[in-house]
């Protein structure tokens, strides 16, 4: 499975983390998972020009909770065995 993930560099304030966090997992999140290939159809698709737009409107409010630089990218997860 290939992750496509969003480093987050910068800060929250203490009384919006709650809801900065809340707006990660519910809007970004389920935004990224795929494998390479449906990865790079996706970032071609009409779906993904629909996300940017989607994204792009609602920037000024991640914008407002989030001061600093987000950086994407695509990683394989890859299954670790753990010891015993």
């Amino acid at each position: 499975m290939l992750v496509r993930c969003a480093s987050y560099g910068g800060t929250v304030a203490p009384e919006d983390k709650e809801r900065f966090d809340r707006h990660v997992q519910q809007v970004h999140l389920p935004m990224v998972a795929d494998s390479q290939e449906d990865m790079d159809v996706c970032m071609a698709s009409e779906d993904r020009k629909r996300t940017r737009e989607k994204s792009a409107a609602d920037f000024a409010t991640f914008k407002g909770l989030f001061r600093g630089e987000v950086h994407h990218v695509n990683y394989a997860v890859i299954d670790i065995p753990l010891p015993g």
